[in-house]
């Protein structure tokens, strides 16, 4: 395993519209080592002579449609660097994403998880973001997109449930806490959330999921009496928010 090098991990499902621009925000990154992986989840549009396009650039794998936390299960077999972070096909990253986060596990080198600030709001393509324009958008969210993960923090977590279509980047997280993995939380803007009428989230069951990861978090505490500490209430506002996923402890 190649120290500092970086798994990037793409799951792909019929995304013609957006794949290419969240490769080409990866590719444009102000760092390296990086190796992309992309998982085609079945799809049955242009997805595929897209992402086969950038060539070498990406490392291709696709399986039969299975929904994003299995095609992400699939790309972790892939992966060789000492950390993951992950985008969907949709979404775009900060230039700076890498660069900032490595530099955080850098400082602190017991951190296993660290979450920057995200900005969700309505854009057609990559060339369109303007930061500055839309700061009031920005914010904290427990996305996969705006997270660097250590590699190993997988063998004590364990990887994606499939079962959640939708929620299992939430899911993941809160399994985190409950094996008490320090987070760092920090405020750069890293991540670009992209609102569109196709968004997966919007057209997913979604209380069907939140429940069903309510059922699996009482079934786990049951069996290993570990609990989520209090990350299941609503927080207050955005410092609240902040506090409660900020679980290192460390001196600044």
């Amino acid at each position: 395993m190649s120290s500092q090098k970086v798994s990037v991990i793409i799951p792909v499902y019929n995304g013609e519209k957006f794949i290419g621009d969240a490769i080409k925000s990866v590719l444009n990154q102000k760092y390296d080592p990086i190796e992309i992986i992309v998982v085609n989840d079945g799809s049955t549009d242009s997805s595929e002579s897209i992402i086969k396009e950038f060539g070498n650039k990406v490392i291709y794998a696709e399986r039969e449609n299975g929904g994003p936390p299995a095609a992400r299960n699939t790309a972790l077999e892939y992966a060789t660097g000492e950390f993951l972070s992950f985008i969907d096909q949709d979404d775009i990253w900060h230039p700076h994403k890498l660069g900032i986060q490595l530099s955080i596990f850098k400082k602190f080198r017991d951190l296993s998880l660290v979450i920057g600030f995200s900005m969700k709001y309505k854009f057609n393509s990559i060339d369109e973001i303007d930061e500055d324009a839309q700061k009031e958008f920005t914010t904290l969210e427990l996305l996969l997109g705006s997270s660097l993960v250590k590699r190993k923090s997988f063998e004590s977590v364990g990887s994606f449930d499939p079962d959640l279509l939708s929620g299992d980047d939430t899911d993941w997280f809160l399994r985190a806490r409950e094996n008490q993995l320090p987070i760092y939380v920090h405020r750069d803007l890293v991540f670009f959330h992209r609102l569109h009428e196709t968004n997966f989230t919007k057209r997913a069951d979604r209380t069907k999921f939140v429940l069903m990861i309510l059922k699996k978090i009482k079934e786990r505490k049951v069996k290993t009496g570990l609990a989520v500490a209090g990350a299941l209430r609503k927080p207050e506002n955005l410092e609240d928010m902040i506090n409660l996923w900020h679980t290192a402890e460390i001196n600044e």
